[in-house]
């Protein structure tokens, strides 16, 4: 039994390491942003659009169709969660969203067994007057 313990505790800190490489992909792009591991494998990529950052996440979402995915937003974490068909498993997938993001702007598709999310940052905005009275 105590073996049963040692073997969770090394999976847990290498779980632990893994999060940990995987926040520190999205330092340049949105600081603050991580990605938590769900059952998927995925990719993550990040460009410039219109002189903007753009993140975009795929993820592997075998025999799954559009309504199998629920993808919702709430306080700055995107989650992804589904059920796959074939074998009733489970998984979802947590984002942290940087204050940088523009919310509205989120987009999800899916196609082939890939679910790709495209977060893109928000335009800046200009200094607002504040009236004086």
């Amino acid at each position: 039994m105590e073996d049963l313990f040692v073997h969770v505790r090394r999976i847990s800190s290498a779980i632990d390491k893994a999060m940990d490489r995987v926040e520190s992909i999205f330092d340049d792009a949105f600081e603050g942003t991580s990605v938590g591991l769900g059952l998927s494998t995925h990719k993550v990529t990040k460009e410039k659009k219109d002189g903007l950052p753009v993140v975009t996440v795929e993820l592997e979402v075998p025999g799954c169709k559009k309504a199998d995915l629920d993808v919702s937003v709430s306080s700055r974490t995107l989650q992804v969660d589904w059920t796959r068909k074939l074998d009733g498993n489970k998984s979802s997938v947590k984002i942290a969203i940087s204050e940088k993001a523009d919310l509205d702007a989120i987009t999800a598709k899916v196609e082939d067994g890939y679910m790709t999310i495209t977060i893109p940052a928000a335009q800046p905005q200009p200094a607002k007057k504040v009236r004086i009275d």
